[in-house]
C-alpha cells in the first residue's frame, strides 16, 4: 500500500511512540502521522521531543494545532477531512477523542488500526466487543451530540477490518490483536545502564479525581523510607504543589521530556521500578526485558478513593493492575 494511503492521527507522546512501533512491526510500511496538538503545555513539550526522537523512522510527522485556532476546531476538521477520506488505512491513537471521532465519519477506506493508549486500550476492547458507544467509563453524562458521535465511531470501526496493536494481554477479545513488543525502542536502546536503588512512577490518580491527595502522599512518604527511593518520575498531569510535597521528602522529582518507556529504556534505570495501577506495569517489563530490572505493582486501597469515584473506579484500577502481573 503506498505511503500516502496510510494516515495516523495521534494526540499524546505515548500514541506517537506506539504508532512508530506499529510501523516498525509492519515491514515496508510508511505513514503520514498528524499530531493533533493538545492544550496542556507538558504534553506539548513531550510531543515535540518525541517527534524529534522518531524522525527518520518511516513516519512523516507533522504538527497540527488542533485546539489553538481561535476560529475553533471546525476549520481544522475541514482541512483534515479530505486526507482522512483519501486514506486507505487509518491508524488511531485515541478512538475516544472527540476530534478523532468527528474525523472518523469521513473515512471510507479499508482498514483501521488502533494503537496502544494506556488504560484506554482496555476500555476500547470492551466497547468494541459489546458493540457499545465509544465513551470512557468516567464520563458520567455524555451529551446528545457526544452520544451520537460515540455510537457512530463504534459503527465505523466494526464495519471493516479492525486491528488492535497493543502490549496488553488482550488475545481473548474477538479482535485481530498484534502484540507490541517495542521492537523499535529496544533496538534504539538495547542495554540501559542499571543502577542501585528504587524509582517511583508518579500517578495522576489524584489529579483525575480518583484518589484523595493525602493518602497518596502518605504512601509516597512510606515508600521513600522503606524502599530507598531515589527518584520520582512525575506524570505529565501532576500539579506542582503536589510535586513540591514529594520533593520535600528528599526525592529527586523529574519531569520527563519523553514517554516513560523511552526514558527508562535509555537509562540509567534503577533496579526496582514501583508503580501504582497503570499500564506501565505491562509496558515496562517488555521494554526492560533482560536487564535485571524488577517492575513492581503497588496497591490502591479502597479507602483512598474520593467520594463519588465508586466501585467502577476500584474495579478498573484492579483490572489494570492484574494485567500487569
Amino acid at each position: 500500500m503506498p505511503a500516502s494511503e496510510t494516515l495516523a492521527l495521534v494526540e499524546s507522546p505515548a500514541q506517537l511512540l506506539n504508532a512508530v512501533e506499529w510501523l516498525s512491526a509492519s515491514p515496508d510500511m510508511e505513514a503520514d502521522v498528524v499530531v493533533l496538538a493538545p492544550r496542556r503545555e507538558e504534553s506539548r513539550r513531550q510531543l515535540r521531543a518525541t517527534m524529534q526522537l522518531v524522525a527518520g523512522s518511516r513516519a512523516r510527522v507533522e504538527w497540527c494545532e488542533a485546539r489553538q485556532d481561535v476560529r475553533g476546531p471546525g476549520r481544522l476538521l475541514a482541512g483534515l477531512v479530505p486526507r482522512v477520506r483519501r486514506a486507505r488505512r487509518l491508524v488511531l491513537g485515541d478512538p475516544f477523542s472527540g476530534l478523532i471521532q468527528s474525523l472518523l465519519t469521513a473515512f471510507t477506506g479499508d482498514v483501521v488500526v488502533v494503537v496502544d493508549d494506556g488504560s484506554a486500550t482496555l476500555e476500547f476492547a470492551d466497547r468494541i466487543a459489546a458493540g457499545e458507544a465509544m465513551v470512557r467509563w468516567h464520563v458520567a453524562e455524555p451529551g446528545a451530540l457526544q452520544r451520537r458521535r460515540a455510537a457512530m465511531t463504534t459503527s465505523v470501526l466494526t464495519s471493516r477490518p479492525l486491528e488492535l496493536f497493543t502490549a496488553m494481554p488482550l488475545d481473548d477479545v474477538g479482535l485481530r490483536v498484534r502484540r507490541n513488543r517495542y521492537r523499535w525502542l529496544r533496538t534504539l536502546h538495547p542495554a540501559p545502564q542499571v543502577v542501585d536503588g528504587a524509582v517511583l512512577v508518579g500517578s495522576s490518580l489524584v489529579e483525575t479525581g480518583v484518589v484523595a491527595r493525602q493518602p497518596y502522599l502518605e504512601a509516597v512518604a512510606r515508600l521513600a523510607e522503606e524502599e530507598g527511593l531515589r527518584r520520582y518520575l512525575a506524570h505529565r498531569r501532576e500539579d506542582e504543589t503536589k510535586l513540591g510535597v514529594v520533593a520535600d521528602l528528599g526525592l529527586e522529582v523529574q519531569r520527563l521530556s519523553l514517554p516513560l518507556e523511552v526514558e527508562l529504556a535509555a537509562g540509567p534505570v534503577e533496579r526496582l521500578v514501583l508503580s501504582f495501577p497503570s499500564t506501565v506495569l505491562v509496558t515496562l517489563p517488555i521494554v526492560l526485558e533482560g536487564t535485571g530490572v524488577e517492575v513492581r505493582s503497588l496497591p490502591v486501597p479502597p479507602g483512598w478513593l474520593r467520594p463519588g469515584a465508586g466501585n467502577a473506579a476500584l474495579e478498573f484500577l484492579d483490572r489494570v493492575a492484574r494485567r500487569g502481573h
